[in-house]
Formats: C-alpha cells, sequence, structure tokens
C-alpha cells in the first residue's frame, strides 16, 4: 500500500496535472493599456496571450455599449457607450449581441496554433458624467465576462491631467455580485500614469475595476448633447408636420372648383384625361384609345367570339396628337387587322412609348408646372436626408458592416427609385417598388442592426417610428405633387364635375342626352375606363335604348365587360413571355465600471 501510494507521488511530480485542461483555452497574460481623454473618452489597446488547450480557432471579445449603474447610496442611472475604430489583426466579426459589442478574432477556415497573442484597439466613449460636485473616471480593466483563468494581467493607464492618487481605488467585479476593494494589487503612479499588474489570478467571471474621483470640470470637452441624435427627432417631426399641412391644402385646393359637366374637356382625349386628373396613367388607360379612336372613326372592333375581336384599321391618322398617332402606328404597324396574337406579339411594346408621349404633351397643355422635375430632385434629397439621419445612426453605430454598404447604397437607390416608380411607371407598380425596395434594405443585414441599436438606446424607437412616418408622408406629398398650373386645376375641375356627374345622374337625364346623341353611351365610354367608373357608367344605361355605334360589328351589342378581357388577356399574356424570355457602473455596485474593456471567449 504504501509503495502504492509513493509511486502515484512520484509520478504526479514526474507529471503535474494542468488544473486548466478542462478547459478549452487559459489567458496566460492580459495587459490593457488606456488613454482617458479630456471629453471623457477611452482609446484603449488590449494585448491578450492565450494558450489553447484543444484545437480552437481564436477568442470573442464582449464589450458593453449600455451599462446600468447602481451606486453604494442606492442611486442608479445608465450610461451608453460608442465603441468605434476598432483595428485588429486577424478580426473575422463585429456585431452586436444584445448590449454587448462583439469583436471575433481568428480565422473560421483554420485553428490557431497552441499560443498566439492578440492585439486589439478601439474607442470607446462614454455619456457625459452624471454625478453632481465631481467627475469621475471608473473603468473595467478586464470584464467579468470571461470564462477562463486569466493571469499576469497588468494595465497601463494615462490621464489627460494631474489628479489626487488618494482618491484612486481598485475593485474586483463577479458577474451577479458586488464589487469589493482588490487586495491584490500592486500599482505606482508616475506623473498622469498609472502602471500595475495584479499578483494573483482572475477565475472565470472575475474581472477588475479602477475608480478615481476627480474635480467636477476635469473632464472640460465632454458634451452630452448629441446633435444628430436631436436632428433625427426635429427633422422628421418637422417634415410630418408639414407634410400633413400640404396634403391638407391639396385636398382642399379652393382653386379646383368643380363644375356641372356632361362631357369631358374637348381638347382632351381618354388618355389625356387620366393624366389631367391623376397626374399619371398607366396601360389601362393607353388601351382605352381603341374605344376613343374608333369614335373618331379610325378603326373597327368586329367580335367574332365571346371573348375574340378582330380590329381593323378605316383610315390612317390625320390628326395633331402625338400620343394617338403612335398608338395607331403601333397597333397597325405590320398589318392593317390584328387580333389578340398580334397585340401579344408586338403592340404592348409600343405602349411604353405612347405613355412618355403623354408626360411630353403637357408642355403643351400646359397642365402642369414646368419645375415639377426641381421640386422631385428636392424632395429626393430630403428622402435621402431623412432616410441617413433617421436610420444611419442605430447602423453606424450597431450595425455589421454589410448594412453600413447597405445603407448607403440602400438610400441612393430608395431615393432614385421612389421618383423613377412614379414618373415611370404607374401607381400601383409604384407602391410594389416601395414595398420590394423595403424588404431588400430592411432585410437579413439591416434588421440586426436596428434590433442591436433599440436593446442599447430604446431611444431609438422614437427615431425610427418618427423617421418611417416622416418619410411615409413626404412619398405621399410626392405621389399628390402634381403641382397643377391654373388651367390645369380648372380641367380638373371640369373633370371632378363630370366624373361626378356620370356616377349621380338619373336615367331621365341620361334619355334626355341619348336622345341628342344616340352615341352618347360610346362617346363616354373610353372615359369612364380611365375614371374607374365604367362598371356603374353601364349599369346606368341598363334598359335604356341607345344606338349601335358604326364602328363596332358583331351579333349584339358591343359587350365592354368581354372586350375588357379580351385586352387585359392580352396584356397579361405578353408580361408573362417577357418575365419567361431571357429578359460599467459606481464604486460597491453592481455594474461593470462606467466604462469597459473586453470580456469573452474562446471558439
Amino acid at each position: 500500500m504504501k509503495k502504492l501510494i509513493f509511486g502515484l507521488i512520484f509520478l504526479f511530480v514526474l507529471f503535474p496535472i494542468d488544473v486548466n485542461a478542462e478547459n478549452d483555452y487559459e489567458i496566460t497574460s492580459y495587459n490593457v493599456d488606456i488613454k482617458v481623454n479630456e471629453n471623457n473618452s477611452y482609446d484603449v489597446t488590449e494585448t491578450i496571450g492565450v494558450h489553447f488547450n484543444v484545437p480552437r480557432h481564436g477568442i470573442i471579445l464582449y464589450i458593453p455599449a449600455r451599462i446600468e449603474v447602481e451606486r453604494s447610496d442606492g442611486t442608479k442611472y445608465i450610461n451608453r457607450a460608442r465603441i468605434t475604430d476598432i483595428k485588429g489583426s486577424n478580426i473575422s466579426f463585429i456585431g452586436f449581441e444584445g448590449i454587448q459589442k462583439v469583436i471575433q478574432i481568428g480565422d473560421p477556415d483554420y485553428y490557431a496554433s497552441d499560443y498566439m497573442m492578440y492585439t486589439i484597439s478601439y474607442h470607446y466613449e462614454i455619456d457625459n458624467d452624471k454625478n453632481e460636485g465631481y467627475d469621475e473616471m471608473y473603468f473595467t480593466i478586464i470584464n467579468s465576462d470571461w470564462d477562463t483563468l486569466i493571469s499576469n494581467v497588468s494595465f497601463n493607464i494615462t490621464m489627460p491631467k494631474d489628479f489626487d492618487e488618494n482618491k484612486l481605488e481598485f475593485f474586483d467585479t463577479k458577474l451577479e455580485t458586488n464589487n469589493t476593494k482588490n487586495t491584490d494589487i500592486k500599482y505606482n503612479i508616475s506623473g498622469k500614469r498609472i502602471t500595475g499588474y495584479l499578483t494573483d489570478n482572475l477565475k472565470a467571471s472575475e474581472g477588475l475595476s479602477i475608480r478615481l474621483e476627480l474635480d467636477e470640470g476635469y473632464f472640460t470637452e465632454a458634451n452630452n448633447f448629441n446633435f444628430p441624435l436631436f436632428m433625427a427627432f426635429v427633422l422628421p417631426i418637422t417634415v410630418l408636420f408639414i407634410c400633413m399641412i400640404i396634403l391638407y391644402k391639396r385636398k382642399n385646393d379652393p382653386n379646383v372648383v368643380e363644375t356641372i359637366e356632361f362631357y369631358p374637356p374637348k381638347t382632351l382625349n381618354s388618355l389625356e384625361v387620366a393624366y389631367a386628373y391623376k397626374g399619371s396613367v398607366d396601360r389601362k388607360d393607353v388601351i382605352s384609345l381603341l374605344i376613343y379612336l374608333a369614335n373618331k372613326g379610325y378603326l373597327t372592333i368586329n367580335q367574332l367570339s365571346n371573348e375574340d375581336y378582330i380590329i381593323t384599321k378605316l383610315k390612317s391618322y390625320d390628326g395633331n396628337n402625338k400620343a394617338e398617332e403612335a398608338f395607331m402606328h403601333g397597333l397597325f404597324l405590320y398589318k392593317t387587322s390584328v387580333t389578340k396574337e398580334d397585340i401579344n406579339d408586338y403592340f404592348c411594346d409600343n405602349i411604353d412609348h405612347v405613355i412618355s408621349l403623354v408626360y411630353a404633351e403637357d408642355g403643351k397643355k400646359k397642365l402642369f408646372e414646368k419645375n415639377k422635375f426641381i421640386k422631385y430632385i428636392l424632395i429626393f434629397i430630403l428622402l435621402m436626408i431623412l432616410y441617413m439621419l433617421s436610420f444611419g445612426q442605430g447602423l453606424l453605430n450597431y450595425g455589421s458592416l454589410n448594412s453600413k454598404v447597405i445603407l448607403l447604397i440602400g438610400a441612393l437607390t430608395f431615393g432614385l427609385m421612389t421618383i423613377n416608380a412614379y414618373l415611370k411607371m404607374g401607381r400601383k407598380l409604384y407602391y410594389f417598388a416601395i414595398l420590394l425596395l423595403t424588404i431588400i434594405y430592411f432585410g437579413p443585414d439591416m434588421y440586426p442592426g436596428l434590433l442591436e441599436s433599440i436593446v442599447v438606446e430604446p431611444t431609438y424607437i422614437s427615431v425610427y417610428l418618427f423617421g418611417i412616418l416622416s418619410i411615409t408622408s413626404l412619398i405621399l406629398v410626392m405621389i399628390n405633387l402634381n403641382n397643377r398650373t391654373l388651367y390645369g386645376k380648372e380641367v380638373l375641375g371640369k373633370i371632378k364635375g363630370f366624373k361626378n356627374f356620370l356616377e349621380t345622374t338619373k336615367k331621365a337625364e341620361l334619355e334626355t342626352l341619348v336622345m341628342k346623341n344616340p352615341t352618347y353611351f360610346y362617346d363616354i365610354l373610353p372615359f369612364t375606363y380611365v375614371l374607374d367608373i365604367s362598371d356603374t357608367w353601364i349599369n346606368q344605361f341598363e334598359g335604356l335604348t341607345y344606338e349601335k355605334p358604326q364602328w363596332f360589328i358583331g351579333s349584339s351589342q358591343f359587350n365592354f365587360a368581354t372586350y375588357n378581357r379580351f385586352i387585359n388577356a392580352s396584356i397579361a399574356r405578353r408580361r408573362r413571355d417577357r418575365s419567361s424570355g431571357g429578359f460599467h457602473g459606481g464604486h460597491n455596485g453592481k455594474s461593470t465600471g462606467l466604462g469597459s474593456s473586453g470580456g469573452g471567449r474562446s471558439w
């Protein structure tokens, strides 16, 4: 038995047991160099020697960005930190996890050597000193988030001015326990510099903090006022207020006077009425020209079957309207009679050209002001400012690198696409583009940064809310930014009066109009189509007898519903063909300090 005991002792002496072998890694040296600035910010450099007991990629540092301070007298407050200018070798990821900045060091494709030395530096800026009667420097030199033994702890702290060394204290910090004064520390003060080291090791979840009480006003350049954050409230609220006034005035524009009208404005065709009424046109509005030009004697519509038609050219266009001329030219480009297949084949490509001509023709009609584009540019600039101011701060401080790049690209693209979508597409596609852009630019790379900023600084909830409301209101203003001339407002009043008459007229009045003009129903039909009241208009004529138009060839009365399905099916098919083709806190408190260096783990 004695021989067995002596044998075990002999083996223990020859092969000592590593008490840390159960850990994946241990920190064999930890040096923190801190330069304290007059504005209560810290330039920190951490040099960490790590021994890996098992294959690991590297280490992860956690630096608190939101610190809840609870002092021994019971007072509480929250300090927020901004960690910027992060530098170091082999940094593979920088982001946020909860209220802590996460810095991952190491290569995910390779394992680190048994022993590694890591150096990382960063700028740590906290809120202004909140103490009354004195200033204070309280900083956690070693954070208590480390999950392993730390040996050979040393530090070097440089203050910006002279200080009273009798007010210098060091504390042990432990997770979920009160801080206590540290007795295992040796330090030296030379002028403005404090250097020291620990005579004992730090166990897992143990840390070291320094507190130095300073004269009131020691941090002379500190400033609590965050101007960008202030503007992130003031500007969106101001824009929102102004936009509400503009929208209210535009809705109740005293210069737009509705008049009682039985016919649309004489100088405008159905497509131009759509533009004058909405400020934009779409594909459906262009198709209304088929019936409009048929009424003018340029073409006939022959119904072959329930939903199949042949459109035949009667004569060449001899008017002076470029949009009508382009419509006729595109429709009868190769044939004088076209079918659904012909419309599918080539006519749909001409519709966008017709739409562009309507906007160009406005220079002659003078419905809208010429400086409309300049106003769009100003709105674009304001949109970018709101976008960057509302969401940029949170993402720049708390988001990943990808989110910052997307923020910059997204800001420019968001504004350009917003304007382009409204000017070139139509309202439905415009709304779709806004929805799509919102999903893209507030997608996977954006959401984490926004959420983390709210966790660290709940004030951002209000910033984002006012930002979204102001941007939305600005877009609504742009949608309604018609900038009509006096003539344009006069025309709008007539169109509104005409639409109101069509929706509310009684059968007796319609009978009178039909007696005076037997083709009244068909003369008005293309205009009801672009004003979205064609169904109402057709129902109004139920039971009335009216003359069949000369341009319609069929066994019965012209059925607008089947004709509409024919046209929509043709356009829808062409769209499908296109898409399928190639085209820390106070002393004796529970916090980790007003300022804090990194804690972490291996990975």
